[in-house]
């Protein structure tokens, strides 16, 4: 745990702490398992302003705007790549942000559907491009206000969740479905390899993975 809250040290030794960090053997724990509640109880907030930029990304208003107090979800920064590839061999619903077919509105419907009825994680690999904005735009398609259910967790409600729902979804996806104790298993993580951009971080509690030292 006194690894993870380890603090960067900027070139002048100005302490600037930016999320966790953690090596590779250390992301079940950390991501799966939240071992210590670092993650439960990021000391940050989501905050929206009630508006929506151009293009249907949200913004971020610099003055706090309406805050809504919900620990942020995992953006996992991992310059190898490993900690996308972890994710995608767990027991996940995983969304390949490069690949168009993914990025579909029915697709991320159903991948979101059932990681809130079984219980699991939803993972959004960007790798190394900035598509956050796009993933955003597409759960707009799906259903108006999603992004921001879902960045709040106000989605994982019970009453909420259930707006998800089309007739043609199996019994497997009836109301009753949907229990409380596997809502509350429901995580979202959301990787790339590159520092994103800061108001993402406004949003989103960056997980760095770190080589072990002396990796070349």
């Amino acid at each position: 745990m006194a690894r993870l809250e380890l603090p960067e040290r900027t070139q002048e030794g100005e302490e600037v702490v930016l999320g966790l960090r953690c090596q590779v053997t250390e992301l079940h724990d950390v991501l799966m398992k939240d071992v210590g509640h670092r993650i439960r109880a990021d000391g940050r907030s989501v905050v929206y302003d009630g508006r929506w930029a151009r293009g249907g990304e949200m913004r971020v208003p610099a003055d706090g705007g309406d805050l809504v107090a919900a620990p942020r979800w995992p953006l996992v920064i991992d310059p190898s790549g490993q900690a996308a590839t972890f994710l995608r061999y767990q027991d996940t619903n995983y969304v390949f942000a490069l690949n168009p077919d993914h990025l579909r509105p029915e697709r991320i419907r159903l991948a979101l559907l059932g990681a809130l009825r079984f219980g699991k994680p939803l993972v959004f690999d960007l790798r190394e491009v900035d598509l956050f904005p796009a993933v955003q735009r597409q759960l707009e398609e799906v259903q108006p206000g999603l992004a921001k259910e879902l960045l709040s967790r106000g989605l994982l409600e019970q009453e909420r969740c259930l707006s998800l729902l089309r007739p043609t979804d199996g019994p497997e996806y009836g109301p009753t479905q949907f229990q409380e104790a596997r809502l509350g298993h429901f995580r979202l993580f959301v990787t790339k390899v590159r520092w994103p951009p800061a108001e993402q971080l406004q949003i989103l509690h960056p997980v760095r993975v770190q080589l072990p030292s002396g990796h070349l």
